[in-house]
């Protein structure tokens, strides 16, 4: 927000939901404003914000930061399309790394070059808020099996329909890849193999019934999801699935800025390999905080029911939680702590241990801190529990990152970061193959610009 200009709610809205667009990158999230915030959001928005941002942290990473990510922020203001705002920038970047293929007996040095630029536009009229986007990412290395080309689109719509009826939806399409070593090529990775490709595509849709100060609101929805491995047959053959996923959820105002939540999932997973398939019923409880004093966001914890189409397959019931809060200790400094623990369905089912699926459990904590107008640091710490029942051995991978940037003219941003991580593997009862434990560390130096 520019200076002289009276506060909108939509401001403060434009932040949280351009998270959904911005992604595989990291450099620092302007704190939100936590006062403000909690005039804007009733039960719907506290819930639609910690969805996107759950999205954001819980999906494939970037280069510098974990695994499962950290959001990049809005950025500035480049122009104006009609009355929508336009908002882009370009990101270069020299990343090298000293263990390419995530090997502990085979390790080799990389280092690369990388180009990301986005842009979205954001336009509000009459209580509809359409917001669009476009994110890539594109490197190149010294190994050339290391190269990508990463792409997302998406789009959302958010209407206030009344005052006591709000709806959202949004959608994207997402080219991704795995970076080898990860995944479905853990232990595996040698030089002249391909990476695992994957094109993902969702949409999501909700209705609220109720004002945001009501006692009650009533929230029903559903989420469509389709991943579709794009090569590596041998790896990925009967692995793409389609996933359905109504819900309803309940929530009753305990104070002025918190909220009990019950929520109801069915969802169904639905693989190439029929093997694969099941279906799962959800039930969940927890708070949301819509933002008093220096606390937003919300948590959930409840348990998961599997029941699966192969008999071979015993129906299991599985702890799951979802957090997401955010501290805002000063209006230049900012928290997020969140943890996912839920199936890992892209590994679908092995059943050379008993027909069991991999548990996930992932936990990130990021703090981000304003120094001054001139400089910004971002620090992070996460773990990554991927629970498998032996002779597959379950890994555990802990990781740490600490990024300084700097601006020495508004439209343009001068950073440097390091990360480093470990990963363990269990020991079942045999010799643990060297190729699941490694160490990895990486340096970046990156210039971006808003154009």
């Amino acid at each position: 927000m520019g200076s002289g200009r009276s506060y909108n709610c939509h401001d403060q809205r434009r932040t949280d939901i351009s998270w959904t667009f911005l992604w595989y990158r990291s450099v620092f999230i302007t704190p939100i404003n936590i006062d403000k915030m909690k005039k804007c959001n009733g039960d719907m928005g506290v819930i639609r914000t910690l969805r996107r941002l759950s999205l954001v942290f819980l999906t494939s990473g970037s280069l510098l930061f974990p695994q499962f990510g950290v959001a990049q922020e809005l950025g500035q203001r480049t122009g104006k399309i009609g009355e929508a705002e336009l908002y882009t920038s370009v990101r270069f970047g020299v990343l090298t790394s000293d263990n390419a293929f995530r090997s502990e007996g085979n390790t080799l040095d990389s280092t690369g070059f990388r180009i990301a630029p986005s842009g979205s536009v954001v336009a509000d009229r009459r209580g509809l808020r359409f917001t669009a986007g476009y994110s890539g990412e594109f490197a190149r290395f010294d190994q050339a099996e290391l190269d990508y080309n990463d792409h997302k689109i998406a789009g959302s719509v958010d209407a206030v329909l009344g005052t006591r009826k709000r709806a959202a939806a949004s959608t994207s399409l997402t080219l991704r890849h795995e970076e080898l070593g990860v995944g479905l090529t853990r232990g595996a990775a040698n030089a002249g193999d391909e990476q695992v490709k994957a094109v993902d595509f969702a949409v999501d849709a909700s209705y609220v019934y109720g004002a945001p100060t009501a006692k009650l609101n009533v929230t029903g929805g559903f989420s469509f999801g389709n991943v579709a491995f794009q090569n590596r047959p041998d790896l990925t053959e009967g692995r793409d699935y389609l996933k359905i996923n109504p819900f309803g959820r309940v929530s009753y105002r305990l104070s002025s800025d918190t909220r009990a939540l019950i929520e109801v999932g069915l969802s169904s997973f639905d693989f190439n390999n029929d093997s694969l398939d099941r279906s799962v019923v959800e039930l969940l409880a927890g708070l949301a905080f819509q933002g008093s004093g220096k606390t937003l966001g919300q948590f959930k914890i409840g348990i998961a029911s599997n029941n699966y189409s192969d008999s071979r397959v015993e129906d299991t019931s599985v702890l799951v939680a979802n957090v997401g809060l955010t501290f805002s200790p000063s209006a230049i400094s900012r928290v997020d702590v969140n943890f996912n623990r839920q199936i890992n369905n892209e590994e679908g089912i092995d059943f050379s241990n008993g027909a069991s699926q991999t548990i996930s459990d992932k936990a990130l904590i990021r703090w981000s801190r304003n120094w001054s107008g001139f400089a910004k640091t971002v620090a992070y710490a996460s773990l990554d529990n991927q629970d498998r029942d032996c002779p597959s051995s379950g890994t555990q991978t802990a990781e740490a990152g600490l990024e300084l940037s700097v601006l020495p003219r508004r439209w343009v941003e001068v950073g440097v970061g390091v990360s480093s991580r470990r990963v363990t593997a269990d020991d079942c009862g045999a010799t643990i193959d060297n190729d699941l434990e490694y160490d990895l560390n990486k340096i970046l130096a990156f210039v971006r610009i808003f154009p």
